[in-house]
């Protein structure tokens, strides 16, 4: 949905999240929906763990260098965008492989063999590293206001819950601050998973100078409601991610003797 202004589709192939998933699951099989699970799942392993990984220690380091508060969002927000800038730099390649999977349509050959073989074919033909970085800015953008959404918003969440008394610390408090994390980050990151969605779809010089440059053209010809395209599916993507993870993030803490986020 994201990207088929940008392949000149005619007409809307895809129109709305259940159209979509059927449509694929009609002409492409099961296999259709799962393509690009593999990078998807070395991207998670990195990202994901970084970011997770990062937030508590930046935010404590924050806190103790300015001399804020422990509960300020601020030091919440900051904490989020640094850890989802390390670990969206350092796992880039991942995702950029995992979008040239999911993005091919169904008319179009398969771009690569296999994961191994993209991360060959693309350092091999789309110059080396700096192939495997194509749109590390747009990544680093979208993952450091993900990041910052997503755990500054929960763990306020779990503050203000916690200030007026409305539950206690504990795995009720944690499924409803991951719900409201994930309606704030997919409404916050959707803008630039857009625009590093077109990017990253591109091969060669592609058909964007950069981020600004795809934000205006697709702004230009799809209008303003372009940005927030895949919505749904995004939603139906993080919320149920979160409310998984995030609880069982909070448990893991527990297990290793560190106190909840």
């Amino acid at each position: 949905m994201q990207v088929q202004s940008q392949k000149m589709v005619s007409g809307r192939r895809y129109r709305s999240f259940f159209q979509s998933g059927s449509l694929i699951l009609r002409e492409e099989g099961i296999s259709g929906l799962l393509r690009g699970l593999t990078p998807s799942m070395l991207r998670e392993a990195s990202y994901s763990s970084l970011r997770l990984g990062l937030y508590s220690p930046t935010k404590n380091l924050c806190i103790s260098s300015t001399g804020s508060d422990k509960d300020s969002f601020l030091v919440k927000i900051t904490a989020g965008l640094v850890s989802g800038a390390i670990g969206s730099s350092i796992a880039n390649p991942t995702d950029l492989i995992k979008i040239r999977f999911q993005t091919r349509l169904p008319e179009q050959p398969k771009p690569y063999k296999n994961t191994l073989h993209a991360f060959i074919h693309i350092y091999k033909y789309e110059g080396g590293i700096q192939g495997l970085y194509r749109g590390v800015v747009p990544t680093c953008l979208r993952a450091s206001i993900l990041t910052s959404a997503q755990l500054a918003s929960y763990d306020h969440s779990k503050y203000l819950l916690r200030e007026y008394r409305i539950l206690e610390d504990g795995p009720h408090m944690h499924i409803i601050a991951a719900i409201i994390s994930g309606l704030v980050t997919t409404t916050a990151s959707s803008p630039v998973d857009v625009i590093k969605t077109r990017i990253m779809n591109t091969k060669g010089k592609g058909i964007y100078k950069g981020p600004i440059d795809c934000f205006i053209k697709s702004v230009k010809t799809g209008g303003i409601r372009v940005l927030w395209r895949g919505w749904v599916p995004n939603y139906l993507r993080l919320g149920p991610h979160f409310v998984l993870s995030l609880p069982l993030f909070e448990q893991l803490r527990r297990l290793f003797g560190a106190d909840y986020l």
